[in-house]
């Protein structure tokens, strides 16, 4: 991915925000557009007009709300921007699975290397997702359950079509791309996708991915 991701970071330790902030900037493709310490001034910074990021990376735990009710806030905001990278300082593998739930697109450890960081940024930017390994054990915990037990918190489960351009959306494929190889319109291919995203839960396509890898439909 060639073009610039704009980011924004919410963290409220002043001296790991500037640090991460400062890394970051080194790379051409980044333009950290926002920074700041809590929920309140990025609700406050998106009422005034100003820009969401591409990618946020937002901390688990701030002073006035913490990232869980931060995500989900934004997701009923938008569905797609800014997309949530959640940063924590404790590996915390049982949270991981809900916050993608709730709409995250990936959950990273604040002692992870820097090189983790970009990857993420870069990968949840373009594909919208990134599972490192935090979110796959967070997974394979979850996976111990019955796939019944899944479609029943979930609720209805997914019709074959629906079924077919989830797992093609898992693969990276676009719209257009899904329409031509199913051979139907690209406004049928974002309606089923719609309707599986209903169906599901999902408030984004890394909730997707994650459904469909719970199913065992994918496998990371």
């Amino acid at each position: 991915m060639t073009e610039t991701i704009s980011v924004g970071i919410i963290d409220d330790q002043v001296l790991f925000r500037k640090a991460l902030s400062g890394i970051l900037n080194y790379h051409k493709k980044i333009n950290i557009i926002l920074e700041d310490s809590s929920g309140l001034a990025l609700f406050k910074h998106l009422e005034l007009g100003g820009a969401p990021p591409d990618v946020l990376l937002l901390d688990l735990h701030l002073p006035d709300m913490n990232g869980m009710l931060i995500t989900e806030k934004l997701r009923n905001l938008s569905p797609e921007i800014p997309k949530i990278i959640i940063l924590s300082a404790h590996s915390a593998e049982r949270y991981a699975t809900h916050l993608i739930d709730l709409g995250a697109n990936s959950f990273l450890n604040k002692d992870c290397e820097p090189s983790e960081v970009l990857k993420a940024i870069e990968e949840v930017a373009e594909k919208g997702y990134y599972f490192n390994e935090i979110v796959q054990n967070s997974i394979r915990i979850q996976k111990k359950n019955q796939q019944k037990r899944i479609i029943d918190f979930y609720g209805q489960s997914l019709t074959d079509r629906e079924k077919e351009v989830l797992l093609l959306i898992c693969k990276d494929k676009s719209s257009r791309e899904i329409a031509e190889e199913l051979d139907i319109s690209i406004k049928t291919v974002e309606s089923h996708r719609n309707n599986a995203m209903e169906k599901i839960g999902a408030k984004s396509i890394s909730g997707m991915v994650l459904y469909a890898v719970k199913m065992g439909w994918v496998v990371l």
